[in-house]
């Protein structure tokens, strides 16, 4: 039985030290002023977890970047009533989300300008 306790420590130990070690990478790694960016999530047709994969969306930005929410832009690209929806929702709830539709090309241009670095 005490084996059984010292493997499942050993285990629990063994993560620890994985996300120890990952957190310290990305921190050693890290830029050194703030970086301009985001992430786009295409969306076509019928989208059963819609709602899943924008939320996994705005929670990797907020943990790519801690400091701030990064732009997240979900793109129109022939979704359903129901899926966009779902979409519109979900940018009330996040203001770093914004919807780009076929007929929004402005708005999809302005977010990609956004998106862009600055020229130096």
């Amino acid at each position: 039985m005490l084996a059984v306790w010292y493997g499942a420590l050993f285990i629990l130990l063994a993560i620890g030290l994985s996300e120890l070690f990952g957190l310290l990478e990305r921190w050693a790694l890290r830029s050194k002023e703030p970086v301009d960016g985001g992430w786009v999530l295409p969306m076509s047709g019928h989208v059963e977890q819609a709602e899943y994969q924008v939320r996994s969306l705005v929670t990797r930005c907020r943990w790519e970047d801690k400091s701030r929410c990064a732009r997240c832009v979900v793109v129109d690209e022939g979704m359903d009533g129901e899926t966009r929806q779902i979409c519109e929702l979900l940018c009330r709830d996040f203001p770093c989300l914004t919807l780009c539709g076929q007929g929004d090309k402005a708005e999809c241009s302005s977010a990609n300008k956004g998106l862009q670095s600055k020229e130096k």
